[in-house]
């Protein structure tokens, strides 16, 4: 699987003048599904994202990460 996001839009406080200025949020994932065993699937995945509030990078909305997974099934 491969997946990839790009969303922005602009929010302005009620009663105060517009700055145009953008909220973002990137995100770019990939996984791969491999057969370990009969019964016994194993994932690989990793997820990148970047999210932004008037234009200042959210450290609390980005990171990168990795994973591994299992689904057993008998």
């Amino acid at each position: 699987n491969v997946g990839y996001l790009s969303s922005s839009s602009v929010d302005e406080g009620y009663g105060t003048a517009g700055s145009g200025v953008k909220d973002e949020k990137t995100q770019t994932s990939v996984s791969i599904d491999y057969v370990i065993a009969s019964g016994v699937t194993g994932t690989l995945g990793y997820k990148d994202q970047e999210g932004a509030d008037e234009n200042i990078v959210l450290t609390t909305d980005s990171g990168s990460s990795w994973y591994i997974g299992a689904n057993i099934s008998f």
